[in-house]
């Protein structure tokens, strides 16, 4: 899995031509690399730490992976009060329906968040 940071305030801070060559950065050196963890708790996965209030732009693979099904677990010491975390990344292939589901099957529109977003003031 590589990652990189996509905060609306380092990528408006890009213009036309740098934002085209982060996102088509074929040797992702924007990017960090975070290993598959095979076989282990949680198995055949990616357990990320992820700094809420940030949005990041993820990508599989060398060559872009694109999967048929993912599932995103929240850790058990989210808070209510914590900030979202957006994800950002690339999709490649079609579909007839791309859907996005809670754990009790509560299905969320792409482009909408999973959680009601925290008020601050």
């Amino acid at each position: 899995m590589k990652i990189a940071k996509y905060d609306d305030n380092i990528v408006k801070a890009m213009d036309d031509k740098t934002m085209k060559e982060f996102l088509e950065d074929k040797k992702k050196k924007h990017f960090s690399s975070i290993p598959f963890k095979l076989n282990r708790l949680p198995a055949n996965g990616w357990a990320v730490p992820f700094v809420t209030g940030h949005k990041y732009r993820i990508h599989w693979g060398d060559t872009a992976l694109d999967f048929e099904r993912m599932m995103f677990e929240q850790s058990e010491q989210w808070e209510e009060g914590d900030r979202t975390i957006e994800f950002v990344s690339n999709f490649t292939d079609k579909r007839e329906e791309v859907t996005f589901k809670d754990g009790s099957g509560h299905v969320f529109k792409n482009q909408t968040y999973a959680m009601e977003q925290p008020q601050f003031m």
